[in-house]
């Protein structure tokens, strides 16, 4: 069964995963209710339903209750990336049992219930056990991003450990899905980076001390999409198996009586890839860190993820090793995606106004509809509160003069 709309949400379906296989256990559904689980602009590559459900089992009189949240991929997903609709699934079904053998203590995401269809993922509703998701517009201050770093790490590093055992299993969820030349589903990705990037050099022109920037910003824009193509394959170094877009809303977050963050769970394994890890802590702190984080807490940041994934990788017996040096360089390398994700990444991901990913992650979408789409974003309060700290934060960690080093010198001059 393919899940497209809510209505195939019925009882047979639950009935199915509450018998877990086994078609002899007696299930009796006494109520069912369906909701969904976020707010549109929440989540756009994910349908998700949340699933409460009353029922008895067998001759019992006794009232169960379980809540879980179904999640399948989006049809305008489907339709474009459908070699890598089954890839969540076999993160839940395969990887995350492999990492329970390696260590108990493993327990970054939420646990799954038996799916019979390979495009549908059955989760625990981590909202029974006082999960949050934080709020998308406020971004994360340094005690949230903390505890992603380190949760992260383990992710990290305990793939390290799978794959010595299954590297056939890692290596085919984590391959590209995205940043490659050789993905028809890319097409229109390439295209809403590029625009996005020579959209925000049309804006540095107004903005005291970036106009500078705007010509190489400009000219990258015919460059940014190779360099990150680059920048995501696997490397000499360290690969681990990653989220690939780590955001706001791909984690939920638990809080103790005083309101202090104290856990993490990360959410949403669709973006799955195999390469450096540094690209998660890329994508995470250029979406979803508060400017006063990357303003004044990446040093610590970057420590604490190092040490962390280190301490990890000891633990789970294996001898990789990144130093902080190496993080340095993969940072330096990962410049033109920073610059991607804050030209077409944070403008979005802050607005309260939904994105509507079938105007632009489309084929037949064209230059004239990205940037219409990014006016609406980019509108005055953007301009005014958020644009200029975001450029002195990509010139204070020096991925301008990055991207001049990049263009051919007759550009540059």
């Amino acid at each position: 069964m393919s899940l497209e709309e809510p209505e195939r949400l019925n009882e047979e379906f639950v009935r199915m995963f509450l018998q877990n296989g086994d078609e002899n256990r007696s299930i009796v559904i006494t109520k069912l209710y369906v909701n969904l689980v976020v707010p549109p602009g929440n989540n756009y590559g994910s349908c998700l339903r949340r699933v409460k459900v009353e029922y008895k089992q067998g001759n019992s009189e006794d009232i169960h209750n379980l809540s879980v949240v179904v999640k399948w991929i989006s049809p305008i997903l489907k339709d474009s990336f459908a070699q890598f609709s089954e890839i969540e699934h076999t993160f839940y079904e395969c990887f995350l049992p492999e990492t329970l053998k390696i260590s108990q203590k493993v327990d970054f995401a939420p646990k799954t219930y038996m799916s019979s269809d390979p495009d549908v993922s059955i989760l625990e509703d981590l909202k029974d056990s006082g999960f949050l998701m934080a709020d998308r517009l406020k971004m994360l201050d340094f005690d949230h991003c903390r505890l992603y770093v380190n949760a992260a790490a383990t992710f990290h590093a305990v793939s390290v450990a799978v794959h010595k055992k299954r590297p056939e299993l890692v290596e085919s969820i984590g391959v590209e899905k995205v940043f490659s030349n050789d993905l028809k589903s890319s097409i229109p990705v390439k295209r809403y980076y590029t625009v996005g990037v020579h959209f925000l050099a049309d804006e540095m022109e107004y903005i005291d001390g970036y106009k500078k920037y705007s010509d190489v910003i400009r000219d990258s824009s015919n460059i940014v999409w190779d360099l990150t193509v680059e920048a995501h394959k696997r490397n000499a170094i360290l690969n681990t198996l990653h989220q690939g877009d780590p955001w706001t809303t791909n984690m939920m977050f638990r809080y103790d009586s005083s309101g202090k963050v104290t856990e993490v769970k990360l959410l949403d394994f669709q973006g799955l890839r195999y390469s450096s890890p540094v690209n998660d802590l890329v994508f995470f702190l250029w979406t979803s860190a508060t400017h006063e984080v990357r303003e004044t807490k990446l040093e610590d940041l970057y420590h604490m993820y190092c040490n962390s994934l280190n301490e990890k990788l000891e633990e789970f017996g294996c001898s990789e090793r990144l130093s902080y040096e190496q993080l340095l360089e993969n940072l330096r390398l990962l410049s033109p995606m920073a610059l991607i994700l804050a030209a077409n990444g944070i403008p979005l991901m802050i607005n309260e106004t939904p994105v509507d990913v079938d105007e632009v992650w489309t084929e037949k979408s064209e230059e004239v509809t990205v940037r219409n789409m990014l006016c609406r974003y980019y509108d005055d309060e953007y301009r005014k509160t958020h644009l200029p700290r975001i450029l002195k934060q990509l010139e204070s960690v020096g991925i301008f003069d990055y991207m001049k080093s990049c263009l051919p010198n007759k550009i540059k001059s």
